[in-house]
């Protein structure tokens, strides 16, 4: 009856003081007698009294009843009762109350300072209505009553801490609350049937049997009631599992569409690039095109020019004809006309060949700027190609340089030169794809994302000093020397020539300084090849 009201530490009942029920703290005791006087105010009589559990009760008043008790004032568990007479000891029923601390988490609570005992009335009291015989049985079907209610309102806690953890999801929020209400809804309804029961047992004696059924019913009610929100938790709870791992499946998702971002983004970058160098050949191909259309306008203002000056000399000699028609008087006009048309012939013809002369400088002087032109595309194409080739190797001996997070060593260094040998082979370098230093697999252990890393640390000891850690990790001799041959072979000149490695790379110094480390190569690999000769 006291349960749904505050967590109980002890209950038990006692044949001169009636039920005593015990709290944890003092609080909670009196918490629970202000809502137990609240809640059966209009149901039965009841009285409710502080208890001390340092006191000594008897049915007969001692002569004299004293409680041991240390320097601090805790009680010792001990005390003395004495008797008027001898023969009122042994008859006396004594029950000792002291506050002590259990020894194991299985003994009994720690006894709060404060306790209430209620007294209920005889008429009214269900247990008093009933008779002893049947006593033993309704205080156990009574405690049974009592854990199942104490389960529930455990499994209701449980319900509503579930519940707020599942609060973030808007979908199963109305589900929960409905449950909830549910759970609560049957827990009032299990103590009201309680209460109801508590009456009709307390209301006749006769109907005693048919009461301790109705309360195994009510048990077996209860006991479903708890295997139901049993099963109801424990389908909460993997729902919980499945939204767990739903979220990660949306995390491990958000990873690979970063990832996809990351990538479309690099292509869109590329993409830009090209469009860039697009835009640069078709700026140069309008410019082109309108000097083209600037000459062929020149053309025909010349052409024009000339077919004028052929219909007015054609005019002229026309007018010439008729004057030689004419008298003889007129000769001497006719002369003075004749020397001046060919004054006229010779500054036309004098004018003609200044503007061809003109006409032709000004095509020489269009062509070396086309030329230029083209020239500096050319480089700016190559400069454009160089750079992705250096970024392409760049992104290449970052992914060789350390595989797995393994730091450079002499393994790695001998791991990619097998792999960088293979492509140094396989392509073909030309305009669109120029020579580069870092396309060469150059025999050395230095790291190639170093900054001293160029032509410069190509020396003889480096070459040797690689060898000797390609002969330690190579399985057998001969594939060592088929190795040695092999680049022996790729860093020959005639080789170089053959396949006109230099042609592709335009900067003048850095052809120089390529071609200077090749040799350098090749020069020390021909001991190391001679060597494996004489081995063989």
């Amino acid at each position: 009856m006291i349960r749904p009201y505050g967590p109980l530490a002890y209950v038990r009942i006692d044949p001169e003081l009636g039920c005593v029920v015990q709290f944890w703290t003092e609080d909670d005791a009196k918490i629970a007698a202000d809502a137990l006087k609240i809640a059966f105010s209009g149901t039965f009589k009841h009285t409710l009294q502080a208890y001390d559990p340092c006191t000594i009760c008897c049915r007969v008043s001692p002569v004299l009843a004293e409680i041991s008790h240390y320097g601090n004032g805790k009680s010792k568990g001990q005390g003395i009762i004495s008797f008027s007479i001898a023969e009122q000891a042994p008859s006396e029923v004594i029950e000792e109350v002291i506050t002590s601390q259990p020894s194991s988490p299985h003994d009994s609570p720690p006894l709060a300072p404060h306790t209430a005992k209620d007294r209920v009335t005889p008429p009214l009291s269900p247990m008093a209505n009933l008779p002893s015989s049947s006593s033993t049985t309704l205080e156990g079907q009574q405690l049974i009553i009592d854990a199942l209610l104490a389960k529930i309102t455990s499994m209701k806690e449980e319900s509503m801490q579930q519940k707020a953890l599942f609060e973030a999801q808007a979908d199963k929020e109305s589900l929960h609350r409905i449950e909830c209400v549910e759970l609560r809804t049957q827990l009032q309804a299990a103590e009201k049937e309680r209460d109801l029961l508590d009456d009709r047992l307390a209301c006749s004696e006769r109907d005693n049997r048919g009461k301790r059924a109705a309360w195994e019913v009510l048990k077996a009610c209860y006991k479903l009631q708890v295997t139901n929100a049993t099963v109801r938790l424990a389908t909460i709870e993997k729902e919980k599992l499945d939204l767990a791992a739903k979220l990660k499946q949306v995390e491990l998702n958000l990873d690979e569409w970063q990832h996809k971002f990351q990538l479309a983004d690099s292509r869109r970058r590329i993409i830009e690039m090209e469009l860039e160098v697009d835009r640069q050949f078709w700026e140069a191909a309008k410019r082109a095109r309108e000097a083209k259309q600037k000459e062929e306008a020149d053309v025909a203002r010349r052409t024009a020019e000339v077919k004028e000056a052929g219909r007015r000399l054609k005019e002229m000699v026309e007018e010439e004809k008729r004057r030689k028609a004419e008298a003889l008087k007129q000769e001497e006009r006719k002369q003075m006309l004749q020397r001046a048309a060919k004054q006229a012939r010779e500054k036309a013809k004098k004018e003609q060949a200044e503007a061809r002369q003109r006409e032709e400088e000004a095509q020489r002087r269009r062509e070396l700027e086309e030329e230029h032109a083209k020239e500096k595309a050319r480089q700016k194409a190559w400069k454009a190609a160089t750079a992705m080739e250096r970024e392409r190797c760049r992104v290449r001996d970052g992914l060789l340089c350390n595989p797995g997070g393994r730091p450079w060593d002499a393994t790695a260094a001998v791991s990619r030169f097998i792999v960088i040998i293979d492509e140094f082979e396989k392509t073909k370098f030309c305009e669109a794809r120029p020579l580069t230093f870092s396309s060469i697999p150059w025999p050395i252990l230095d790291n190639p994302l170093g900054s001293s890393f160029g032509p410069d640390i190509l020396t003889w000891e480096r070459v040797e000093m690689f060898f000797v850690h390609v002969k330690a990790q190579s399985s057998s001799i001969d594939a060592y020397n088929k190795l040695v041959r092999r680049v022996h072979q790729i860093f020959h000149p005639d080789k170089w020539r053959s396949r006109a490695l230099m042609a592709s790379v335009y900067d003048i110094g850095l052809r120089c300084a390529t071609e200077s480390a090749g040799n350098k190569v090749a020069q020390a690999m021909t001991p190391i090849w001679q060597k494996t000769r004489s081995s063989t």
